[in-house]
């Protein structure tokens, strides 16, 4: 199975998505959905299989649904798991009619993306971001930003699925900053803010964790988004990684009782020193080095 996606990403997604496209008309690369009406969290029940929550699921204006799935590598059998999805999907929410949308990242080549089983055929709309040339978009999106053009619903779509779409010229790294500068020259605060925020959760849903981490080192340095890029990476993080953080922080706290410890000492010697005790026997009570205590016995 795949690595868990954790939920405040999901959530984080969710929310971003839900929120810039409210109320309006998406042709999702070329699958036109109806106006979004709210998110939903789906926690699918009775399901023997280890991932039983969807990623992202919406309540559209016709009171259909529409379910989202990211990926960045090809299984025949999670089209297998994304029908049993569907199914329970449709039967947990009275029967709604059911738009499922798969996104592949770049690197995944076009196959055939259908089941059928004679009585039954299920024949998701796929997305293949290996085929739009994502360096040319972002040159647009950066000409528009420049050029202080307001953005369409198709160009936020770009801005946030950006990051996987084919590139022949840039680092994952140098196209992240690109895109969030481009997200920074949005003139509509609330929706500059939502940009930036669902272009980092969509980006982690693809990317691997180290270079998640990677990416929010990158990203704090140059956008005042530092807590929310930061608590992303940190959720992103697989055990390993929480594990160095968590060692890091061991290491601070360990620094700080260590001077507290050092300072406690001292207030001891110089008290010692003062009722005129040996330097030697303060030295082994204390545990300070020889010289600090006499050192400490010149300054009074």
């Amino acid at each position: 199975m795949e690595t868990k996606i954790p939920r405040n990403i999901n959530d984080l997604s969710q929310k971003g998505i839900m929120n810039l496209f409210q109320g309006k008309e998406v042709s999702l690369f070329g699958v036109k959905i109806s106006k979004i009406v709210e998110s939903l969290n789906v926690e699918l029940q009775n399901i023997k299989i280890e991932e039983r929550r969807t990623d992202l699921v919406f309540l559209l204006e016709d009171d259909s649904l529409l379910h989202l799935e990211f990926q960045t590598d090809y299984k025949q059998r999670d089209l297998t798991r994304f029908l049993i999805y569907d199914a329970l999907i449709h039967e947990q929410h009275k029967q709604r009619k059911v738009t499922t949308v798969i996104i592949y990242s770049a690197g995944i080549k076009r196959k055939d993306f259908a089941l059928n089983f004679e009585t039954l055929i299920y024949c998701p709309y796929v997305i293949f971001l290996e085929e739009i040339d994502g360096d040319e978009i972002l040159q647009e999106l950066e000409d528009k930003s420049l050029n202080k053009q307001s953005f369409d619903v198709e160009d936020i779509l770009n801005l946030l699925f950006n990051s996987f779409m084919k590139s022949d010229i840039l680092e994952p790294e140098e196209r992240a900053i690109r895109l969030i500068k481009v997200a920074n020259a949005i003139e509509d605060l609330d929706v500059r803010e939502m940009a930036k925020a669902t272009t980092i959760g969509i980006m982690g849903k693809f990317l691997p964790v180290e270079q998640m981490m990677k990416l929010s080192e990158v990203l704090m340095m140059i956008d005042p988004l530092m807590a929310l890029v930061n608590k992303v990476a940190e959720e992103v993080a697989e055990k390993k990684v929480a594990e160095k953080i968590a060692e890091k922080l061991d290491e601070k706290v360990a620094e700080k009782v260590a001077e507290k410890a050092v300072e406690k000492d001292l207030e001891t010697a110089k008290k010692m020193l003062e009722k005129q005790l040996n330097v030697s026997l303060i030295a082994e009570i204390t545990n300070l080095n020889l010289a600090v205590i006499e050192d400490l016995q010149l300054q009074l």
